[in-house]
């Protein structure tokens, strides 16, 4: 018996995931079939390659752990202190030491947020409630992260002003992005293009390449 055993649990190919039992989402998704946005998982295995992946908006970690089998590192950005209590467990149980995980929202600036929860599902936790507990945001130009290969973004519309807050990662690593809700016109102007539309029932996710 395990520390772990009290909480529910989905396999998630090699991983074993912890998830949040109140989540009637994600979690139902991972228990049932071990997978969550289906395409968007299989564009990740085939065009991340190795090397450096930021994974902003990690929730409980599921992007983090596929890339990690490949990456040189892997930094994971999750600023909802409930979920990433999870990403934090995930990492540890799954042994895993090229996953670092900040407990930091990405932004264009740095500040602090209010958080917006919602109930059922915590993949749905936004920020921009002015009275919502306070989550502390950086830009990903602020970390000094040096070049960066592969950048997810999933978070809940604020897209654009975590990209904007990413010009010089961008601009030197020329990284492939997937993201939710991209800033089309702000990704345009530094040279993207779409590649792929791999939205599905689980939620829109658009694949973008400098050309």
């Amino acid at each position: 018996m395990t520390w772990f055993d009290s909480f529910p649990t989905a396999k998630v190919g090699d991983f074993t995931m912890l998830v949040d039992p109140r989540d009637e989402n994600i979690r139902k998704h991972l228990q049932d079939g071990g997978v969550w946005e289906p395409r968007g998982t299989a564009l990740v295995e085939k065009e991340f390659t190795g090397g450096v992946f930021v994974d902003a908006g990690a929730h409980w970690g599921y992007y983090s752990l596929l890339a990690s089998k490949k990456a040189n590192m892997v930094y994971a950005f999750e600023g909802s202190p409930y979920n990433f209590r999870y990403l934090l467990l995930n990492i540890l149980i799954n042994k895993i030491d090229n996953v670092v995980p900040y407990p930091l929202t990405l932004w264009h600036e740095t500040t602090t947020l209010g958080e917006s929860f919602v109930q059922g599902n915590t993949g749905g936790s936004s920020v921009g409630k002015p009275d919502g507990p306070q989550i502390q945001a950086v830009t990903l130009d602020s970390l000094d992260l040096g070049p960066v290969d592969f950048i997810k973004v999933d978070a809940e519309g604020a897209d654009g002003n975590i990209l904007k807050g990413a010009l010089k990662t961008i601009a030197t690593g020329n990284p492939k992005i997937l993201v939710e809700s991209p800033p089309t016109e702000f990704l345009r102007g530094l040279g993207y293009r779409i590649k792929e539309d791999v939205g599905d029932g689980c939620g829109p996710l658009t694949y973008w390449r400098r050309e």
